[in-house]
């Protein structure tokens, strides 16, 4: 927390299996006008950070935490990459299902 309150950060990144302790890391970003994200795989962790932070992270939002801090086109460039890759497998997935019921598998 001493770290926060130093002038020279503007970010608070806080991932990871992390409980209601995660509150006070966002109370203190909050005081220094700091920005805040936060994800955590603890049910009591996700509740405070999905009432204190600013921008909490659900599930694979994750791999999305550059994009949000910055305006970098490379960090909007993957976020669309990643749904086209997620689309790809969506699609192989339906075909292979359909060709499995079909009997060409």
């Amino acid at each position: 927390m001493a770290a926060i309150h130093n002038e020279q950060v503007s970010a608070t990144i806080v991932l990871g299996h992390v409980g209601g302790e995660v509150g006070l890391l966002t109370a203190a970003t909050e005081q220094t006008r700091g920005q805040s994200l936060g994800g955590s795989d603890n049910l009591s962790g996700q509740s405070v950070l999905y009432m204190a932070d600013q921008e909490p992270i659900i599930g694979e939002e994750i791999f999305a935490g550059g994009a949000y801090l910055s305006s970098n086109p490379s960090h909007h460039a993957s976020l669309q990459v990643q749904d086209i890759a997620r689309w790809v497998v969506i699609v192989a997935i339906l075909l292979g299902a359909v060709a499995r019921m079909v009997g060409l598998l």
